[in-house]
């Protein structure tokens, strides 16, 4: 939550996109990298034995973090429903972060898995994403 809310409000309703997607991914991976068998034992067990509306809430908050950023944004947001974009950009990036922790599939490192994440978040949530000769 702290990283969320440190990235999302410290890049206020201005700056490159790309940048705050990059570093809100970024530093997801780095807290997962911090205690990798913590969070693998987390995504193995922990919805088994954590109540399930303390999973619910804690959900919902960083949601309404992603949500505030989007409505206060100045970028040209595309989806019109900021509560169904934040919920799917939220547990797209987690899915997949979680998928990969779990997975570790050849080809996909911490550095290739946060471009192919900036690059999905911004297609989906910003109109006319300008894409460098280097992007694919």
């Amino acid at each position: 939550m702290e990283l969320m809310e440190r990235v999302l409000g410290a890049a206020g309703t201005e700056g490159p996109a790309k940048d705050v997607a990059r570093e809100v991914i970024r530093g997801l991976l780095a807290l997962y990298a911090e205690a990798p068998a913590l969070h693998r034992v987390l995504a193995l067990e922990g919805l088994r034995v954590t109540p399930a509306h303390r999973v619910h809430a804690f959900d919902l908050r960083v949601i309404g973090v992603v949500r505030s950023f989007l409505a206060a944004s100045s970028l040209p947001i595309r989806r019109k429903n900021l509560d169904a974009a934040a919920f799917v950009v939220f547990q797209s990036v987690r899915a997949s972060m979680l998928a990969r922790m779990l997975e570790q599939p050849p080809g996909v490192d911490d550095e290739v898995l946060a471009e192919e994440l900036t690059d999905m978040v911004l297609r989906y949530l910003v109109a006319e994403t300008p894409l460098t000769a280097n992007d694919g």
